[in-house]
């Protein structure tokens, strides 16, 4: 999840070794060779990659944050359950309130999309490491 906040602060490089290894799976030996570079090479970029991940996060907090609000919206979705039990005419306001949540979620999505990108964008033919 830290990536998916924080991924495009990385630099380019970072970001792309990342998302191979990460999302499509390469193992350290494939993204070196497809880099022309060392598999402790790999290995360091995405230490450091995570390093700069986590040190984002201390610093801003917002993956804490968008985790804090995603059990709220739990907790207010079953409280919303069972007041609709006990007060019937609450059930006729439930559109309204469903807009309103989708709307409240739309304002606390981190507005990526978290679908892995296609091979075309990370694979060979992205030219990640430029010599």
């Amino acid at each position: 999840m830290l990536f998916d906040f924080y991924g495009g602060l990385l630099t380019p490089r970072q970001q792309e070794v990342f998302r191979l290894y990460h999302h499509e799976n390469l193992s350290l030996g494939e993204i070196a060779a497809l880099g022309g570079v060392s598999r402790q090479a790999v290995h360091d970029l995405l230490r450091r990659s995570w390093q700069e991940l986590a040190r984002m996060e201390k610093t801003l907090g917002v993956v804490a944050r968008y985790q804090e609000y995603r059990r709220w919206r739990v907790r207010w979705r079953q409280s919303w359950e069972d007041w609709q039990k006990e007060i019937p005419p609450l059930r006729e306001k439930k559109p309204a309130w469903e807009a309103l949540l989708a709307e409240l979620d739309e304002l606390q999505s981190p507005g990526f999309d978290s679908r892995p990108p296609g091979r075309g964008e990370t694979g060979p033919d992205a030219g990640w490491v430029s010599r």
